[in-house]
């Protein structure tokens, strides 16, 4: 609370995932596409609510009061809260985010080249990453600790 995107905004993380749903919405039938955004509209909701209560339980007065002040998916134009004087740790929010990212160049592959085995290429990469981190992220951990 109080860095970043999270001034202007409670669920900036949301509003990038939706954009994405809506792209690849793109891909669905007529009828399946507003099922598609339906779901994941209430899906999103359901994760906001328990997030925002876990933090109100955790947080108390000081969260309400972020969540009076900002808004929960529109961004504002100003920030509504000061900055609390944390840098940016684009690494780890890189790192942690680099299963999007390598969708992203998915997809960009396929739509440029319209060719299966170079999607398929892209979207094994990115699933070889996506198990790679997630078996290195435990080791990182322990190394940070000891």
């Amino acid at each position: 609370m109080g860095s970043g995107p999270y001034r202007y905004v409670r669920n900036p993380q949301f509003i990038g995932y939706f954009l994405l749903i809506v792209g690849l919405g793109s891909f669905q039938s007529r009828a399946g596409f507003p099922i598609l955004i339906a779901a994941e509209t209430l899906l999103f909701f359901r994760l906001i609510a328990r997030e925002e209560m876990r933090l109100e339980q955790t947080d108390g007065d000081r969260f309400r009061e972020y969540c009076r002040r900002v808004p929960r998916l529109l961004p504002s134009i100003r920030p509504r809260i000061a900055a609390d004087g944390e840098s940016a740790r684009w690494r780890q929010a890189f790192w942690h985010q680099a299963f999007q990212w390598g969708l992203v160049v998915t997809l960009a592959a396929f739509a440029c080249t319209l060719s299966d085995p170079v999607g398929y290429m892209f979207a094994c990469a990115t699933l070889l990453f996506l198990a790679l981190q997630k078996l290195v992220q435990p080791l990182l951990i322990r190394m940070r600790r000891t």
